[in-house]
């Protein structure tokens, strides 16, 4: 029996950059209907009769339902993909809209073909699991011309961040090492050489938890050059941020998992600094006015003692001192700029 609903991680293939989108229909939907609503939903090209829903390498038929041609129980989200039917990557399969109908024909005469050749081209069929035996062989050929790409992630971030601000992370696909930046602050960590398909496309997911991240994930295909994916990460807690990490996929396949080290700091000691080099110069005053000494007549009193060190001293001098503490937590806590954060150089090839 079908299932009531049906929930589906769909990625877009828009030639650009994909789109990775998590959606729930009922078991009873059409195939076809759910391509024109993501046809209309993300504004594709075309009409709907030129996209197809693919499952596990296979076209899905438009007249069936979701629940006769997806499986039944799944505990995950199950991956599909809408792409162009004119999409490269395989043209095999039931088309998504079948083609009208021909005149009947006398069929061709048969030709005897040598049994070892007819009986590869079957197990070609099967292994495919759709199409003719005539088609399968072409389709495996197809597949074998996809190339593997070499590339190395980098992530570069902000170790030390401040809540309620806004911090950039980036992410490199480099053919070649990244030199580390110089800076204080700021963590660089990096794989060895990933083989990636050059025809799948790769998602990008930083997770840092009690962050919000945006956008919260990439999906996208290897490009001829390096590539460069900047994140923006905003904290919303105080301290280590556990589990924070970036995850590298295709094709659903966690390819590499980069740990990062974050920690979060409150600048409340910078705004209680400055706030007492106001307020704690004009309480000196105002106590001198008033005739207030805190002076201890017996020496006994260790708090007396520290009321009349703070209070006793001139309001300038305690003005000074304080704008300097000030000066120097604000220095130690501000928030970077943007400065060779920003640079991403490789290393020369064969270069240590």
């Amino acid at each position: 029996m079908s299932p009531a609903a049906v929930r589906l991680r769909v990625t877009v293939v828009t030639g650009l950059q994909d789109i990775g989108v998590a959606i729930t229909r009922p078991a009873a939907t059409r195939v076809a209907d759910l391509i024109a609503t993501l046809v209309a939903q993300f504004g594709l090209p075309g009409t709907p009769a030129g996209w197809e829903l693919v499952f596990a390498g296979r076209p899905l038929v438009p007249l069936l339902t979701l629940g006769e041609v997806l499986p039944s129980a799944a505990d995950e989200p199950i991956p599909v993909t809408l792409r162009p039917i004119s999409h490269p990557a395989d043209t095999l399969g039931t088309p998504a809209y079948p083609p009208p109908a021909r005149p009947s024909a006398p069929p061709p005469p048969q030709v005897a073909a040598p049994s070892r050749r007819r009986e590869s081209a079957d197990e070609d069929s099967e292994d495919a699991g759709f199409g003719t035996a005539e088609q399968a062989p072409a389709g495996k050929a197809k597949r074998r011309a996809r190339t593997t790409e070499a590339r190395r992630a980098t992530v570069r971030y902000y170790t030390r961040m401040n809540p309620a601000r806004v911090f950039p992370l980036l992410v490199t696909l480099t053919r070649q090492e990244v030199e580390e930046v110089v800076k204080r602050h700021v963590g660089q960590k990096a794989t060895g050489p990933l083989e990636l398909d050059g025809d799948t496309p790769v998602e990008i997911e930083p997770v840092l938890p009690g962050c919000d991240v945006y956008p919260p994930a990439v999906v996208t295909r290897l490009g001829a050059d390096d590539q460069v994916f900047t994140f923006h990460v905003v904290p919303h807690v105080l301290g280590e941020v556990t589990g924070a990490r970036v995850l590298l996929r295709q094709d659903h396949a966690v390819l590499a998992e980069i740990g990062l080290d974050v920690r979060v700091r409150q600048r409340t000691a910078v705004v209680i600094s400055g706030l007492s080099a106001v307020v704690l110069p004009a309480a000196s005053a105002a106590m001198k006015h008033f005739g207030l000494d805190f002076t201890p007549k017996d020496e006994s009193s260790p708090y007396l003692a520290a009321l009349n060190l703070l209070f006793g001293a001139a309001p300038l001098a305690l003005t000074a001192v304080l704008a300097a503490v000030t000066g120097v937590l604000w220095w130690f806590t501000r928030p970077k700029g943007k400065d060779v954060f920003w640079d991403v150089t490789t290393k020369p090839a064969g270069g240590k």
